[in-house]
């Protein structure tokens, strides 16, 4: 059982959990179906507390193997307090309103607080999305609206139809893609992290004998295959 969930694991480079959120019927479930399923239900169901999707992807640009698992949340305020244990760990959110609904948009602020108030905002990658792009007479919401608040606050910004199949992946595969970016940034930084702390370690390992200094170093098992040798003792 554990070498086959050590196998599949094996198939990604990477897995990552989204989750998304915004008010209730602004057409989260709506995008999660079309990037998913790649279909539209005119008459989208209320989503009651959490759904769960996942998916493999490969990303364009780093051309990694993900697992991407998403939980599309319900809007309505008394789910809120479910939906909000979903955050924890996230990789990566969408935000999500409806160009044709002023409130909606107004609430994202609810929304990027409520990310502060659960997540270190430098640890989880956003995307804002105006959905409903489609609905061009019935917008009450600007573009450049929406691209001011993404600018103050770094977020990545598109506007969506999941009506008519515009930018849904895109929004995806741009999260993927700085979740990737922020992965790899984070492995090098523990990275630096560890060999700054063997450093120290080895600097500790310096001792005096009456009248020469002796260090012992710790080769590493990359290092003695290279060279033919074990750990090493040098005397100066």
């Amino acid at each position: 059982m554990n070498s086959n969930h050590e196998e599949e694991e094996d198939k990604y480079d990477l897995e990552l959990k989204y989750v998304i959120l915004g008010d209730s019927s602004v057409g989260k479930s709506a995008i999660v179906n079309r990037f998913f399923e790649n279909n539209f239900i005119e008459d989208q169901n209320y989503t009651i507390g959490v759904s769960y999707h996942w998916c493999a992807m490969k990303t364009t640009k780093s051309q990694k193997k993900l697992k991407l698992k998403v939980w599309d949340t319900a809007g309505q305020e008394r789910f809120r307090s479910i939906t909000s244990q979903y955050y924890r760990s996230s990789h990566g959110i969408f935000i999500v309103y409806d160009i044709t609904n002023r409130q909606s948009f107004e609430n994202v602020n609810y929304w990027l607080q409520e990310i502060d108030k659960h997540l270190q905002s430098s640890d989880v990658v956003v995307v804002l999305i105006g959905n409903k792009s489609d609905l061009k007479d019935s917008r009450e919401v600007l573009t450049e609206e929406g691209m001011e608040i993404a600018h103050q606050r770094n977020l990545i910004f598109f506007e969506c139809s999941a009506k008519e199949n515009k930018n849904v992946k895109c929004a995806f595969h741009a999260l993927s893609e700085e979740c990737v970016e922020k992965n790899v940034a984070r492995q090098l930084l523990r990275k630096n992290k560890k060999k700054k702390k063997n450093e120290e370690e080895v600097g500790k390992n310096y001792y005096s004998t009456d009248s020469i200094y002796i260090r012992s170093v710790t080769v590493s098992t990359a290092d003695r295959l290279s060279m033919g040798e074990g750990i090493q003792q040098c005397c100066f």
